[in-house]
């Protein structure tokens, strides 16, 4: 230690040579990756040598060299946990962002699937199904503004959930009707 803290180069080599295989096997045991264990006992070796100064009163290489290595392994192994709560973290937030991006996609594909779908229905049927869809009106509303009876009213209704229902099936799209507070709506469920 003495010599090598004088400048003799030979010095540090025989310290690389007398305990670079014992670090290496304590390396090995904590890693389980040669590769890795080499490249610890590597960084030890010149963090020793950029300390020459500060070991003026150092006689054993071993215990320093030790300490070195411990904190580079402990160093090594907080990386690896925050990069694995980083990589949990993101591929937990772009799941999210998946699932979200493929409920919008899927939601605009029925939306426009639905819009299609209306456009194909008889003229009046279409008109009724509008009204009473887009505006809200209530079937007297309806049967007022097109001068019509509001039982035809609910015979265009009728008529235009089953054809929707049956190009839905098509699709392999579920289209569940509910009556809410006397009115019939339809939500689309789910693909089957």
């Amino acid at each position: 230690m003495q010599l090598w803290q004088e400048g003799n180069t030979d010095a540090f080599e025989a310290i690389y040579r007398r305990y670079s295989v014992k670090l290496l096997a304590i390396a090995m045991d904590k890693t389980r990756d040669r590769s890795l264990a080499e490249e610890l006992v590597q960084d030890t070796f010149i963090a020793f040598y950029n300390s020459k100064v500060s070991l003026q009163k150092l006689n054993t290489a071993m215990a320093f060299l030790y300490v070195i290595l411990k904190n580079k392994i402990l160093d090594l192994h907080r990386r690896n946990i925050l990069q694995q709560k980083y990589q949990n973290l993101l591929k937990h937030t772009f799941s999210e962002a998946d699932d979200q991006t493929s409920s919008l996609i899927e939601t605009r594909e029925l939306e426009n699937l639905l819009y299609t779908e209306i456009q194909k229905l008889p003229e009046q049927c279409r008109r009724v199904f509008k009204m009473r869809r887009e505006e809200s009106m209530t079937n007297k509303e309806v049967a007022a503004s097109l001068s019509i009876s509001e039982n035809t009213v609910e015979q265009h209704m009728r008529k235009a959930l089953r054809l929707l229902r049956v190009a839905f099936v098509k699709h392999d799209v579920l289209l569940v009707s509910i009556v809410i507070g006397g009115s019939m709506c339809f939500d689309i469920v789910r693909h089957l």
